[in-house]
C-alpha cells in the first residue's frame, strides 16, 4: 500500500459517517514564474509541481486529477478550486 493509500484508509477509519475531510491544496499553475519552477526543479524531485523556494522550503502543486483520484473513496460534497 502507498502512503497515500495508507492515509485515506485512515482517514475512512476515523471519520465519522457524514464528517468531514477538509483539503486545502494548490493546484499546478500555468502562469510563467511556476512553469519556470516546475521545469527548473523537475530533474531535482523527478515530479512536475515540486520546487523549492530561496528560504528551504519545498512546496508541491498538484493536478486536480490527482487529488480527484487520491479521493475518490471517499463521498464529496463540492470540490470549488480556487485558481
Amino acid at each position: 500500500m502507498t502512503i497515500n493509500g495508507f492515509l485515506l484508509a485512515e482517514v475512512r477509519r476515523v471519520l465519522r459517517p457524514g464528517g468531514i475531510l477538509y483539503i486545502s491544496d494548490l493546484l499546478i499553475n500555468t502562469d510563467v514564474q511556476n512553469v519556470e519552477r516546475y521545469e527548473r526543479h523537475a530533474n531535482e524531485f523527478g515530479v512536475c509541481g515540486v520546487f523549492e523556494l530561496s528560504e528551504g522550503v519545498i512546496v508541491r502543486h498538484h493536478r486536480k486529477e490527482w487529488i480527484e483520484r487520491l479521493t475518490r473513496a471517499l463521498p464529496v460534497s463540492a470540490l470549488s478550486p480556487s485558481q
